[in-house]
């Protein structure tokens, strides 16, 4: 985590040719000895590879580094290890007061809605990104029949102490504030520090981009010629629908605050087939489609909400219309996958919402009269499986 906060794959990168561990130490002005243990160990982590070359040992970024954990690349997970690091792993200090109240310590909801939170909230350090366009792609995609373990989709480096949450609180021991796209120079020379929001966005970003292609490719949607994405944040979703059914209209419906931070991250989120609109699910008109997608969105919810936002879909789907869920799912006991699990147990922190069973969303989405219910898992290390159901005529 240290040399994400230092920049250290970024400076071994923009080298253009690996580095020695003195060539490194100099760089950052630190002891060679501690320096080459602490690249050994990035080594031993496949964050880092090391050979010969010409008689000196260096150092170089794996592939999984270069493509994931730098800042040239977006999306890329660093705004969700760091968050990780900096937000969840401090929030489990709190986890005995949260099983003796059943109360989360923080309501994320309200912080994805750009809602701030009291200085209660824990501190946690800035985090340092910079604009990029969005060049990660991911190879391949297969899907089995429902209920099958069969599709892989992994990030390509899994950080240790990752829990697939990808949250963040604003900062309380920094001192520079930022607009998410165009950050204030920091007074110490470091790389500016990027909001909440925005950090927001690029976490689930990080953690969506590898899955996208598969999730929807996972169903044949191509019979559709509109789709809403309700609260779709960066559109990424949108767009991976808009690369693989270039027929299809999408629309990504989001609060305006979001929109705006969409088109300020992503500026080709401006034109072309994917279109914004700003407005709230749950008190605006939703607009016409007929396919609705909800990515990571009822997980965070309370089940007067779902069912409230679940009814609102159903109304304004026309028959024969679908609805496409992209949430992991618990085995039926509930126990596993393990870092879905663990998923869950963090959501009792940091949300009013919990994760669910494949059953749950079939029953779930029964009881508003949806049929013809398909779900989809999908294997590998990643936080989503995809659930198709549709409007009967």
């Amino acid at each position: 985590m240290y040399g994400l906060e230092v920049g250290l794959f970024d400076e071994i990168e923009s080298n253009g040719e690996p580095l020695t561990a003195a060539g490194i130490a100099r760089k950052f002005n630190y002891d060679k000895s501690t320096t080459e243990r602490f690249l050994n160990t990035l080594v031993s982590l496949d964050l880092l590879d090391k050979e010969v070359h010409k008689g000196n040992v260096v150092y170089s970024n794996t592939a999984g580094t270069t493509k994931y954990l730098t800042r040239s690349r977006r999306p890329a997970l660093i705004a969700s290890a760091m968050s990780e690091f900096n937000v969840i792993l401090p929030l489990l200090s709190n986890l005995t007061s949260t099983l003796k109240s059943g109360k989360a310590f923080i309501d994320m909801a309200n912080i994805k809605a750009g809602k701030m939170l009291n200085n209660e909230n824990p501190p946690m350090k800035n985090i340092h990104i910079e604009d990029q366009k969005d060049t990660a792609h991911n190879k391949g995609s297969h899907t089995e029949s429902s209920h099958t373990p069969g599709v892989n989709c992994t990030n390509g480096v899994t950080p240790n102490g990752t829990n697939g949450i990808s949250a963040n609180i604003t900062g309380t021991n920094g001192t520079h504030t930022t607009n998410g796209t165009h950050p204030d120079k920091a007074s110490n020379g470091s790389k500016p520090a990027m909001d909440c929001s925005a950090m927001i966005m690029l976490s689930m970003d990080g953690l969506t981009v590898p899955c996208a292609p598969v999730l929807v490719k996972a169903f044949d949607l191509s019979a559709h010629r509109t789709a809403v994405d309700l609260g779709g944040g960066s559109g990424l979703i949108g767009r991976t629908l808009a690369s693989h059914y270039p027929e299809m209209n999408i629309t990504v419906f989001d609060l305006p605050s979001v929109v705006q931070l969409a088109k300020k991250l992503y500026p080709e989120n401006s034109s072309g087939q994917v279109n914004f609109v700003a407005g709230n699910f749950f008190e605006d008109e939703i607009p016409d489609a007929d396919l609705y997608v909800l990515s990571h969105v009822i997980h965070d919810m309370t089940e007067k909400q779902i069912d409230i936002l679940l009814k609102r879909v159903y109304n304004k789907l026309p028959p024969g219309g679908s609805l496409l869920i992209l949430e992991k799912t618990l085995d039926e006991m509930k126990d596993g996958p393990s870092f879905a699990v663990s998923n869950d147990l963090i959501m009792s922190l940091i949300s009013t919402g919990r994760e669910r069973s494949a059953k749950e969303y079939r029953e779930m989405l029964e009881e508003q009269g949806f049929t013809n219910i398909q779900i989809r898992l999908v294997g590998g290390y990643n936080y989503f499986d995809a659930i198709l159901s549709k409007k009967p005529f």
